[in-house]
């Protein structure tokens, strides 16, 4: 039932009694006149346009008189006698509007199809738009009548070479469809800011200023810089398939992992190098191919294709057309920008951009490709009776039948559900319930947490094999299975470093070093960030914390500077926060993350550079050239990579000694000295860790002797520097 405030039915009922609406009146009107003609009856604008499009509709119906009624009811409930009153006036129009419908004349489809879509984006569409929705539309209709009919009741191919000639031909088509669509709502949300000029009075850029802050406000801003950060900090590289990908690396799903692997580095190849001018497909032979290249000209337009062209192959696959990726209990997560990558504005730099696209492209794409093809993988086994041991005795009648398991019926929207948000877990992208924190407050926790989706993928992989009555048995024996995969596999190549140098390896859960392979002070995650969360539970059940440093072992909340337990809490959130919102931890705190003094220098750093830059840095200065670039390789394909040692901080030390040394021989040879100490503490800790008599003392004797070689390298370095304490 159609239904608009009270004021504008009243005055939809006296234009109608009075003839100031009338049927014939509206018959030669397009669509822009009714809505202007209806917006000076009712007053407001967007209550017009409703009624205009209620209109148009009731235009569509067979029977037009019962139409007419229908309209004169829905927008201000005529009575009997009210009907009857304009019941001669409709009748006396009715052919007319018959006439148009089956040969329009007046009124024409585009401009229903207009004010459909109009209502649907909130923004005007005109009939050139509408047309091309009207094409667009009646391709997709025909591709998949076709794609239907070349599907079995099962929604199986009855031909499979069908799937890639009349099946991608349907993918083509509705992708087309659905992204014209999309780029209507993108365009009607858009907002751009008004341009300064020195050619313009300053009162007029004042105006200027002063519209721009009314229209995108303070969280404009902050929105701003905190999507452009995210995504530049998280490009240049490769990083899904070691990362988010971590937890498909294991036998079952080995063909679906390598293709993905392998593709990704096609598709940033293609980006980095092929030409797209005019649309089609070429090798940089031209100068004006050179030119694009590198002013970044068709980049955006490249990754566009690539995406559309592996969202037309999904749509064209079997499991999409029997649904089960849009299961109403548990979507498939395909077609969906990543949260790492929540603009593609920094593709438009010249040059560099081209990079950041390739990243995002190769992102966004490994992560659709490979949650499809886990999924059908899933589906097979679902589906099937058969298991490696009753394969193994499939000659054995009796044992085969043991061994056998039930199949599971995946026309159960909850099985598919199930199985689809374990597929999504595997691949970092964990569903935060709306009915939790509302989808504003999703929104506000996305932009404070660098990857929010992702950690509740983790913790899903930690906990939902224990997910009863939210997902189905098969689903969390497969959660069940993933997770002592990802465990055993991390272990065992821990070890086989373990074996090599028993001081690479941490074993001990409550090291931050546990579950990463440690060379010199550089160390590389081998759990794709799922050992921290480990981490975490084991320090709150055991109430202790190893030094990744050190090595020394101290009580949570019993030992000075220990800390409490909570703070397990906050150090985990506090190194997954966003680059904005660590920007404005720091402001607060006036220090960085590394209790560095704040500088506009190292905010902008932490604000752009790229995380696999900053860690591939870090491994050159406190370790060589040769692990920095085994961090650039390593961290570019996801395997994590952090490099951190002891550090006196003398530069922002608030001692005695220090203000001294800073005030005799400067804050320049300060730092340097500082970080002389810095690097033969950390020389002198990481031998002391090989050490065997080392080793066998007590955290308290390790302590004692650590604290006396401290004093004893401080002490060398005053005197190097000939400085008095």
């Amino acid at each position: 039932m159609f239904c608009i405030p009270k004021y504008a039915a009243e005055k939809m009922k006296k234009a109608i009694v009075s003839g100031e609406f009338t049927p014939e009146k509206f018959k030669s009107l397009n669509s822009t006149e009714a809505r202007k003609q209806l917006t000076k009856i009712i007053g407001n604008e967007i209550d017009a346009k409703a009624i205009n499009l209620l209109f148009e509709k009731k235009l569509l119906l067979k029977n037009q008189e019962l139409a007419m009624y229908s309209f004169a009811r829905d927008v201000i409930g005529l009575s009997k006698e009210q009907k009857e009153a304009t019941s001669k006036k409709i009748k006396e129009t009715y052919a007319k509007k018959r006439e148009m419908i089956e040969a329009p004349t007046g009124r024409f489809l585009e401009e229903i199809i207009a004010d459909t879509y109009s209502k649907k984006v909130k923004a005007d569409i005109d009939l050139d738009t509408a047309e091309s929705i009207i094409k667009l539309s009646k391709s997709f209709k025909l591709a998949e009548e076709k794609w239907q009919n070349a599907l079995d009741e099962n929604g199986n191919y009855k031909n499979p070479k069908d799937e890639f000639t009349i099946g991608l031909n349907y993918g083509v088509k509705r992708q087309a469809f659905e992204k014209f669509i999309e780029i209507q709502k993108m365009e009607a949300k858009k907002k751009s800011y008004g341009l300064l000029a020195t050619n313009k009075p300053v009162t007029e850029n004042a105006k200027t200023i002063a519209r721009n802050i009314k229209t995108f406000g303070v969280g404009g801003l902050f929105d701003f810089i905190g999507d452009n950060s995210r995504a530049l900090k998280a490009s240049f590289d490769n990083s899904f398939v070691g990362r988010q990908a971590r937890k498909a690396i294991q036998p079952r799903f080995r063909k679906e992992w390598w293709s993905m692997f392998w593709k990704s580095f096609r598709d940033i190849n293609r980006v980095l190098t092929a030409d797209f001018t005019g649309g089609n497909w070429k090798t940089l032979k031209t100068k004006q191919g050179l030119k694009n290249f590198f002013l970044n000209t068709t980049v955006l337009a490249k990754a566009e294709a690539i995406l559309d062209a592996e969202k037309a192959s999904i749509y064209a696959r079997p499991n999409f057309a029997k649904g089960r990726y849009d299961s109403k209990e548990g979507k498939l997560d395909i077609g969906v920008r990543e949260e790492e990558t929540p603009t593609s504005l920094p593709s438009k730099l010249p040059l560099v951009g081209r990079f950041f696209a390739a990243s995002e492209i190769a992102y966004n794409i490994s992560a659709m490709r490979l949650r499809a093809d886990i999924a059908d993988n899933l589906y097979e086994l679902a589906e099937s009776k058969e298991t490696r041991l009753s394969e193994t005795f499939k000659n054995i009648p009796v044992l085969k039948k043991v061994f056998a398991k039930e199949v599971i019926d995946l026309n159960d929207d909850f099985q598919v559900g199930s199985i689809n948000k374990v597929v999504n877990d595997m691949t970092g992208r964990g569903k935060i319930s709306n009915r939790i924190i509302g989808e504003k407050g999703q929104q506000a926790l996305n932009k404070a947490v660098f990857s929010v989706k992702f950690a509740q993928s983790q913790l899903n992989t930690l906990l939902s094999w224990a997910y009863f009555g939210s997902r189905s048995k098969f689903a969390r024996k497969q959660a069940a299975k993933n997770l002592l995969w990802l465990v055993a596999s991390s272990y065992i190549i821990q070890g086989m470093f373990g074996l090599y140098d028993d001081d690479s390896t941490e074993e001990d859960l409550t090291s931050a070093d546990s579950g990463k392979i440690k060379f010199g002070n550089t160390r590389f995650d081998t759990t794709g960030g799922f050992g921290s969360y480990m981490t975490a539970l084991a320090r709150i059940i055991t109430k202790e914390r190893k030094s990744t440093i050190t090595g020394l072992k101290t009580k949570i909340g019993e030992d000075y500077g220990s800390g409490e337990v909570m703070d397990i809490f906050w150090n985990m959130i506090e190194n997954k926060t966003s680059p904005i919102a660590s920007a404005i931890k720091n402001a607060i705190n006036r220090k960085t993350f590394e209790g560095e003094k704040l500088t506009p220098q190292n905010i902008l750093t932490d604000l752009t550079i790229p995380i696999i830059f900053e860690t591939g840095i870090d491994a050159y200065k406190l370790d060589n050239g040769a692990m920095m670039i085994a961090s650039l390789i390593l961290d570019g394909l996801g395997v994590s990579a952090n490099t951190y040692a002891y550090s006196g901080n003398w530069e922002n030390s608030t001692s005695k000694w220090a203000k001294k040394f800073k005030l005799e021989k400067g804050l320049k040879k300060l730092r340097k000295a500082g970080e002389e100490y810095d690097k033969e503490v950390n020389d002198r800790i990481l031998e002391l860790r090989k050490d065997s008599k080392f080793k066998k003392k007590t955290d308290e004797d390790k302590l004692k002797e650590l604290n006396k070689e401290k004093r004893r390298i401080k002490k060398a370095i005053f005197k190097k520097y000939n400085f008095k304490d």
